[in-house]
């Protein structure tokens, strides 16, 4: 990402200063919703507002602000946090953690309480010192109401997934869930959630906890009172044992499905706490003795196993031991015809090898490159539309990208690296589609048009090409077809479902979609071009007497 120059740090700084004691109500509310926009865009962007000490002031927003502006807060620190350890930690050391809990406890339900669980949520996916700072904060009390008592399933299913990594931080934890009420309030979830997710995170997180979800809560509740934290299967070690490492891998290896399950969940467990059992369970074969298991195993064997490696994949050296297994390629099938969690986990574990696979091995994501595609001078402007989030379907398209602009494609696509200039190169792109008759090429992911807080989604990119009539080439990538993004009344963004609305009127069953499933870069790359060969570059008059 490029440096931002001074004007833009002085902008930042100047929102940040907003925030400071002093400045009213409404002040203080402006500058947060527009650092909230910023954050979004990460990297400098996001260096940048901590350099300019917005950290202490958003939690003191947080801790006295007013409730409008408390959500805006806690956004922004959820989009610092979001992929910096760093940041994670600095918050924590500026005292954000116990507003963050006072906002779950005791905010309106809705978006502050949802907020605040999301922002506890990725905390506790950092590290052991912050897992252990939530629960000195009172966190766990708070996530277990929210579970119990919360009308917002999206919101209950984030207070789990907290309270999951919560349970494999140490007895302690284990044993104050189970005193506040979580195992009863996890099996209700498990048992009665209103969304899939929801009910299989607290399946997991009682997993973690020792505690059977089809148990009927009284024996559940006898069971928390024996601490069923003690029992070998879920071992939280800091300084793992060798040998107890080496037996847990013959049982991937060599071990009945329960066993493997028991083992992955093991795995996955050790590799939360430290970046020395990552390396130690990479070193030992546990890292290919997963990806072995993601072929062989059951569903539950292969879900605790690709959980373990997108633990694992947060180090270098372990991450590399999984490609070197083949983790990828054995990962990315799973990716994309699994089903359910299986298919969810894999994802995850693939969006952290890309990730770090990119930034390590550059020259990897240009295997494909031009040939055998005619010359594309002369054809209509394209661009690619898609949800960017880094993980591995955005860089496939980013590399056919690559081989269409070699072979002189008019295509576009926002760079990865487009920082503060994002917003204004999509509204330049949709401009060009929209005056030279372009074809805007739709990344047809599961999610795909969802409805979210930025202004530059691909939601907003469908409205624009469906306002103004822009030609749209559907690209099916995954076996859900046409796309479900999520909506509801349980949404924060899209309470009455517009996204499936948008999605129904534009992809409907008459609309020809090009089947990029299981096609290389060079393949999808060759139907796209054949597809713009068929639409010619207008002249500037011929376009003129269309306007007219």
């Amino acid at each position: 990402m490029p440096e931002m120059d001074e004007s833009q740090k002085k902008d930042i700084q100047e929102l940040v200063a907003s925030l400071a004691k002093g400045s009213d109500d409404a002040k203080k509310l402006k500058a947060a919703r527009r650092l909230a926009k910023l954050a979004e865009r990460g990297g400098k962007c996001n260096e940048a507002i901590v350099a300019a000490g917005a950290l202490p002031l958003l939690v003191g927003l947080i801790a006295d602000g007013r409730e409008d502006a408390q959500v805006e807060a806690a956004t922004v620190l959820c989009r610092l946090t979001s992929r910096s350890p760093e940041n994670a930690q600095a918050l924590s050391a500026a005292g954000g953690i116990p507003p963050l809990v006072a906002l779950l406890a005791n905010g309106k339900e809705g978006k502050a309480q949802h907020t605040a669980a999301l922002g506890l949520k990725k905390l506790a996916e950092h590290s052991s010192e912050l897992r252990k700072a939530l629960a000195v904060a009172g966190a766990i009390p708070a996530l277990v109401a929210v579970v119990a008592k919360g009308n917002n399933v999206y919101t209950k299913e984030i207070a789990a997934n907290a309270l999951g990594y919560l349970a494999s931080e140490d007895p302690a934890c284990v044993k104050e869930i189970a005193a506040a009420g979580g195992i009863e309030a996890l099996q209700a979830l498990a048992k009665d959630g209103a969304e899939r997710d929801a009910r299989d995170q607290a399946s997991d997180t009682l997993k973690r906890l020792g505690a059977d979800p089809n148990s009927s809560v009284s024996s559940v509740s006898a069971k928390a009172g024996a601490t069923p934290q003690a029992e070998p299967a879920l071992q939280n070690a800091s300084t793992l044992d060798v040998e107890t490492l080496r037996a847990e891998v013959r049982n991937l290896e060599d071990g009945k499905d329960e066993e493997k399950v028991k083992a992955a969940e093991q795995l996955g467990t050790w590799s939360t706490v430290s970046d020395e059992n990552r390396v130690l369970i990479s070193k030992e074969g546990g890292a290919s003795a997963l990806v072995a298991v993601v072929v062989t195993g059951s569903d539950d064997a292969k879900w605790h196993a690709a959980r373990a490696l997108r633990h694992l994949a947060n180090n270098v050296e372990a991450k590399k031991a999984i490609v070197e297994a083949d983790g990828i390629t054995t990962l990315t099938p799973l990716a994309k015809h699994g089903k359910g969690k299986v298919k969810e986990a894999a994802d995850e574990a693939l969006k952290l090898l890309s990730q770090k696979e990119d930034k390590e091995t550059g020259p990897a994501s240009e295997v494909e490159t031009a040939g055998d595609i005619p010359n594309g001078a002369g054809t209509c402007v394209a661009m690619f539309s898609a949800r960017f989030d880094g993980g591995p379907m955005e860089q496939k398209f980013r590399r056919v990208f690559k081989i269409l602009k070699d072979n002189k494609y008019d295509v576009l696509m926002v760079s990865a690296d487009a920082g503060e200039s994002f917003g204004d190169l999509t509204t330049e792109y949709l401009d060009r589609l929209r005056e030279e008759g372009g074809t805007m090429l739709a990344v047809c992911t599961k999610h795909y048009g969802e409805k979210t807080a930025s202004a530059h989604s691909s939601h907003e990119e469908l409205k624009f090409a469906l306002d103004e009539s822009v030609r749209i080439l559907p690209l099916k990538v995954e076996d859900t077809y046409p796309p479900e993004p999520p909506g509801g009344p349980q949404h924060r963004y899209d309470e009455k479902n517009l996204a499936r609305g948008y999605i129904r009127r534009i992809f409907k069953p008459s609309v020809v979609y090009l089947d990029c499933r299981d096609k290389s870069d060079q393949q999808i790359a060759a139907a796209i071009a054949e597809h713009l060969r068929k639409h010619r570059r207008k002249s500037k008059g011929a376009l003129a007497g269309a306007d007219a």
